[in-house]
């Protein structure tokens, strides 16, 4: 369990009366957490932040503090070592650790959702007792490799191969821009199985520090979260067991792709963090530089860059909380995630240019810690998807909402579109069977299928026979999985009611 039996060690207190939005409405779990991480961050890291930027240091020591807490593997099982709280926890964990240290932030970041999270969802029992078990105290990390050099936003275009030889991979290949990468004992990397099935025959792999073949390129000197390494990983004929494939074959692309829906809540906390840590210096600051006789925290100029500051920052917490919720209720959150590290990480560059600007000439000097939040800020809207692409994920899915199932043309059908959804009614007043692309459903009265603003599909049959009733949602659920390519929440509601004649006109509905 989380490390509340620690929380002792470091004291909880109460912080200088400001609260986090909806704070009260957490658990107590939660809202212990928060103090916990909080108290860490102002005790173990705001103190070193500024010498582990300067001297581009490893907070080794501080990370085993955190994986002491818990706070290395915030979300993973307990039966393998980790903490076993939600999403919501890792969040806020994340946002109170970058708050004090954006480097710890990323790293703790790349170790909870990037390397452990994919293993313990596909990974079997034996790769979890060897590659999660071991990576949940903080003494050592993992990474994960997805970039190329000549990919870019572009997952689907691996260079990287892997051929299978006997009992083994053999990997060739670079990959760039990789976080953790000089501290990492293992690696989750996506190569190519199957260069004919493009993005399809992208997959998965483990690969330990130590496997032949496998070397490291030269360390980045990056403009901001300098405490972590980023480099290039480099395999030549580099050889693993064939027990280290991760999944399926060619399931790599939708492994890559569902673990970045996941990571973006832990970048997004990453990037309140900042934004959290710029507010304050900004109001501390104003509170005490004195102009013009008086603090210029009383001068409207700065009055509206701080409540911009704030309006931003508590706007993207709430974005960055729901999609946190809705994965830990196994609800759809593909968009929410991306809003979230979109609205956080532009949230995060802006309050950190507004901290430099309340500052002024004391903002642009490593004296104050401005500056560092301004260079930590800039990499959250690039890396896990830059927000550009944050923008057509979140384009993409908001047009999914509004797509309209293709009907056959066995029968005359009419679809009535309406502010409530997407209805689909017969038109001929004889009996006949409605076929939709999801296949035959029996004969009925009237059919409806409504798409709601959440994205639950609400499928009614009204008239039918209850000998149908299992064959029309057995027929409903394969037929949708297969026409979206995923599973798809699907309400069904059944009735049968007394024989009435249907109009000739499918009534429209407002």
């Amino acid at each position: 369990m989380f490390s509340v039996r620690n929380s002792a060690k470091i004291g909880l207190k109460l912080w200088n009366n400001r609260s986090i939005a909806s704070l009260s409405a957490l658990s107590e779990t939660h809202q212990m957490l928060q103090k916990t991480c909080r108290d860490f961050a102002d005790n173990e890291l705001i103190p070193i932040a500024a010498k582990i930027d300067r001297e581009h240091l490893y907070p080794a020591e501080q990370i085993q503090k955190m994986g002491e807490l818990g706070l290395m593997a915030v979300a993973v099982n307990e039966k393998y070592g980790g903490t076993g709280l939600d999403y919501v926890a890792y969040a806020i964990a994340m946002e109170e650790i970058s708050r004090g240290c954006a480097s710890a932030g990323v790293i703790m970041s790349v170790n909870n959702s990037l390397y452990l999270g994919p293993i313990e969802r596909y990974g079997s029992e034996a790769q979890k007792e060897q590659f999660v078990a071991g990576f949940t105290d903080g003494k050592r990390v993992g990474c994960f490799a997805l970039s190329e050099p000549g990919n870019g936003s572009d997952a689907g275009a691996a260079s990287t191969v892997a051929t299978l030889k006997g009992d083994r991979w053999v990997l060739n290949g670079n990959k760039c821009w990789i976080t953790n990468a000089y501290e990492a004992e293992s690696a989750v990397v996506f190569a190519t199985t199957d260069k004919s099935m493009k993005h399809k025959g992208i997959s998965a792999f483990i690969v330990p520090r130590n496997a032949p073949g496998f070397s490291l390129g030269k360390k980045e000197d990056k403009l901001g979260i300098r405490g972590s390494s980023t480099a290039q990983l480099i395999f030549e004929d580099c050889e693993i067991p064939k027990e280290n494939l991760l999944g399926e074959p060619g399931m790599g692309f939708k492994i890559a792709m569902q673990t970045l829906d996941a990571g973006r809540i832990g970048i997004a906390s990453q990037a309140l963090g900042i934004a959290q840590a710029s507010l304050e210096c900004a109001v501390d600051y104003a509170n005490k530089r004195i102009a013009f006789g008086k603090p210029i925290s009383k001068l409207q100029s700065i009055q509206s860059k701080i409540a911009d500051m704030s309006l931003g920052l508590e706007s993207a917490r709430l974005l960055t909380w729901r999609a946190a919720w809705l994965k830990d209720n196994k609800l759809p959150f593909t968009k929410e995630a991306a809003q979230a590290k979109l609205a956080a990480s532009e949230s995060a560059t802006f309050c950190a240019h507004q901290c430099i600007q309340v500052l002024g000439g004391m903002g642009y000097v490593s004296d104050m810690p401005a500056e560092r939040h301004y260079r930590d800020a800039r990499i959250t809207e690039i890396y896990e998807g830059t927000s550009e692409i944050q923008r057509l994920v979140i384009a993409g899915q908001v047009i999914k909402e509004f797509v309209s199932i293709p009907l056959t043309n066995t029968i005359a059908t009419r679809v009535c579109a309406c502010s409530r959804g997407l209805y689909y009614s017969r038109q001929s007043p004889s009996r006949a069977k409605l076929e939709l692309e999801f296949g035959v459903v029996g004969q009925h009265r009237q059919l409806s299928v409504k798409l709601t603003r959440s994205g639950v599909f609400v499928v009614k049959l009204e008239q039918v026979s209850w000998s149908t009733r299992f064959i029309f949602i057995v027929w409903c659920r394969v037929k949708f999985y297969f026409f979206f390519g995923k599973k798809v929440p699907v309400l069904f509601e059944v009735s049968r009611q007394q024989q009435h004649r249907l109009p000739e006109r499918a009534e429209h509905r407002s």
